[in-house]
């Protein structure tokens, strides 16, 4: 390799000419602002900048081959962060120009280098629509001439972006120069051209600082590189992963990359189309290659691991197969993502997306249901935060869990199962849904538990802010000093502060369209929902109680306790569809409120509960009527304090278990049968001969057969033999019944009704 200096001018003529060019391995341009300042502030006091890598290499390769090259960006955009456009194909060959330089060490630095003195950079300004132009505002790098050099500040030389109309005002003294204007010049014009046209000759620090940049950018040969000439990709792809791995500067997603762009030539161009389509979606995403690459592993069923070997030909050429499939369903995922309100501003895990690409991506519908279920997942995998440092292991979890389910429709049941690192999981637990109206503030998360509850706004054709039903400014000292509490009480220092946290704590957020938020301001709660629209479309707003602020206390409490009770429902992961079993006995510590609590909260959500209890946690099950209670006929008897032995007995108690709440009543009687009890009649399952071998479970399996069959058919009777013959199975097995053996123990049951 030869080792060569040149000056930034003339790396930058290199550029213009189109000698020197960005291979396709090569990764996105992500610098900010600051690092292109501090690059410029570094070359203004003489500091190394690093060396550079250079592929030469000869045009008449680049067009055999077929290797991709792309121009460097110019004038950057957010809106277009990852567009570099395409070399010429083939390239044109003549006057000289036989060969180029493609860059495999320093791109970023040389594309700022480029955008700086030659482009312009077009960041999003905050609190603007991504659709609105104007959110863009074209700016130019400026130097302030009166920049003195320092030994105690971090930036000697201040650089900035900004527009003509800024660099104009000339504020605080300062006297900004258009920094791409010097290469215009030589150093024997720049008096004549530049200081005295502009007035400078007599302004000493203007003068000294104009001309260090000159000999900065234009003389000085401070671009240090060397040069490697290969023919083969291959080997270039080892150069440039040896170099590039050394440090922290490439991740490896950007090395991965770089491999299947090796494999996949047009893998560059594609990738880019996608992401440019996908990020301009609503209010704006900032997917990026990781995530792309992350999931054509996935989808593909592949490890997920980001290594330089995972992506060998065989599996590039597998993704480029699959392209336009996989692309189909990212885009799918994005519209429904948009879809749900999500965007750049609200999305934290970018990865916990994967599953919901693959699920669409194996042929799931996004119907009412599915939608509804997906808007939960992404919403619960981000809050609990399930996707860490153990993502991989969380994502290839979730991938087992989806291949085992139905592929057509999407349901959380079919994850609750799945734990991650931790003992975490996607389950929610009555206390932990509590919690979260002290633990989150008005941020990311409130708006993924808002829009849970806010599930049928239009988030796709309207922008939604977290608005506070109690304006934040009511709470300032000037507006709440010598308030007057319901209790005839002023309102002390610490109930101020208190007030102030949970104002942006969940109770006092709701989801507001934009403009009816700014219209809404600081106008006092009682006031704006004296406007019967406002208090006709306000949702969870608690019944007589006071909307003063006096009041804040009782109507977060009232509050919190509607959106709780909504929450539950949601994250519970329950419908009137469901039925859930409650069997076992509670620790004696707590005795029967934890069941009472999970059964009412079961039963509010319409599902049906199956009890398997006895005693007095029994009795207290009734009042929720539950689809099935199954004591034994001992168990009966303690419970009404009697010896229960005939038939005509047991019936008799059975039926004051029924009439208690019960909908259904299976009295077992070990090898003497069981009887079924309900509003429409009695029916007794006779005993089934067979060979003892284990008890434990039996119970068990009756309530699930019981309770499987009534789920699929409605009918008692049908379940009732359902659950004689998995019962009567497992007494019968060593261990729990196999399939075989129910089927054909269901065929020996008589049921007769009595």
């Amino acid at each position: 390799m030869a080792y060569e200096k040149k000056s930034i001018r003339a790396i930058i003529d290199d550029v213009n000419s189109r000698r020197v060019y960005l291979p396709a391995i090569q990764r996105k341009y992500v610098w900010g602002d600051s690092q292109i300042t501090r690059l410029m502030d570094s070359i203004m006091l003489g500091y190394p900048i690093g060396t550079f890598l250079f592929w030469k290499v000869k045009k008449t390769i680049v067009n055999q081959k077929e290797y991709s090259m792309y121009e460097f960006i110019k004038d950057y955009h957010d809106r277009d962060m990852y567009k570099n456009l395409a070399a010429p194909q083939p390239f044109p060959i003549g006057s000289g120009d036989e060969t180029i330089w493609a860059v495999l060490d320093g791109q970023q630095r040389l594309t700022s280098l480029y955008i700086a003195l030659q482009g312009s950079m077009s960041r999003k300004l905050p609190n603007k629509r991504w659709k609105n132009d104007d959110a863009f505002p074209k700016k130019e790098l400026y130097f302030d001439l009166h920049s003195e050099k320092t030994d105690d500040e971090d930036i000697s030389y201040e650089f900035k972006f900004l527009t003509a109309g800024e660099a104009a005002k000339n504020k605080d003294d300062k006297v900004w120069y258009l920094v791409k204007d010097i290469l215009k010049y030589s150093a024997e014009d720049l008096l004549t051209e530049v200081i005295i046209p502009n007035g400078w000759e007599t302004d000493k620090v203007a003068t000294k600082n104009i001309s260090l940049l000159h000999t900065r950018l234009v003389t000085d040969e401070i671009i240090n590189y060397f040069e490697v000439e290969k023919d083969s990709i291959d080997s270039v792809l080892d150069i440039f992963v040896r170099v590039n791995s050394g440090g922290t500067v490439l991740s490896k997603s950007d090395l991965l990359f770089s491999t299947i762009v090796s494999h996949w030539d047009k893998a560059r161009d594609e990738i880019d189309k996608l992401l440019s389509e996908i990020n301009k979606k609503g209010e704006g995403f900032k997917f990026s290659n990781d995530f792309i690459m992350r999931t054509c592993l996935y989808l593909l069923d592949m490890s997920v691991a980001l290594k330089v070997e995972t992506f060998k030909k065989d599996s590039v050429l597998k993704i480029k197969e699959n392209w336009d499939a996989i692309r189909k369903a990212i885009k799918d995922t994005v519209d429904l993502l948009n879809e749900f309100g999500f965007n750049s501003e609200n999305i934290i895990s970018y990865v916990a997306v994967s599953p919901m690409v693959y699920y669409r991506y194996k042929g799931g519908n996004f119907d009412s249901s599915s939608k509804a279920e997906l808007r939960k997942y992404i919403v619960i995998a981000q809050v609990r935060q399930i996707f860490g440092t153990a993502s991989n292991s969380a994502l290839t979890s979730i991938r087992e869990a989806l291949k085992a389910a139905p592929t057509n429709s999407f349901s959380m049941t079919n994850l609750n199962a799945v734990r991650f690192t931790g003992d975490r999981s996607l389950r929610y637990s009555v206390e932990e849904i509590d919690a979260m109206f002290d633990t989150y503030e008005i941020g990311a998360y409130t708006f993924m538990l808002l829009s849970l509850l806010y599930p049928n706004l239009k988030y796709s054709q309207k922008g939604f802010h977290q608005d506070h039903m109690h304006p934040h400014t009511g709470f300032e000292e000037s507006k709440i000093k010598g308030l007057v509490l319901p209790d005839g009480t002023a309102i002390d220092d610490v109930t101020k502060e208190d007030w102030r946290r949970r104002r942006n704590t969940l109770a006092n957020l709701q989801l507001l369209e934009g403009r009816e938020n700014e219209v809404k301001n600081a106008t006092p709660l009682v006031d704006w929902l004296k406007v019967p629209e406002n208090s006709e479309n306000a949702k969870y707003l608690p019944g007589d109680v006071s909307y003063e602020l006096s009041n804040f206390e009782e109507f977060m409490e009232k509050r919190q306790e509607l959106m709780s009770k909504a929450l539950k429902d949601i994250l519970l992961g329950l419908s009137e569809k469901d039925t859930v079993v409650f069997a076992g006995s509670s620790n004696k510590n707590l005795g029967n409120v934890v069941y009472k609590e999970l059964i009412s909260l079961t039963r509010q959500t319409g599902a049906q509960v199956v009890c398997d209890f006895e005693g007095q946690t029994l009795i207290d099950s009734l009042e929720f009527q539950p689809l099935l209670v199954k004591p034994n006929n001992h168990e009966l008897g303690d419970i009404f304090g009697v010896k229960l032995e005939k038939l005509d007995e047991i019936e008799k108690y059975a039926r004051e278990i029924l009439a208690k709440g019960a909908q259904h009543v299976i009295i077992s009687m070990a090898g003497d049968g069981a009887l079924l009890v309900t509003k429409d009649g009695a029916y007794f399952a006779k005993p089934i001969k067979g060979i003892v071998k284990n008890s434990v479970g039996a119970g068990d399996s009756m309530v699930a057969g019981f309770t499987g069959e009534f789920v699929r058919s409605g009918n008692a009777v049908e379940a009732f033999k359902w659950g004689v013959a998995c019962g009567t199975a497992t007494t019968f097995s060593d261990d729990l019944a196999t399939a075989a053996f129910i089927n054909e123990t269901y065929e020996k049951v008589e049921v007769e009704k009595i």
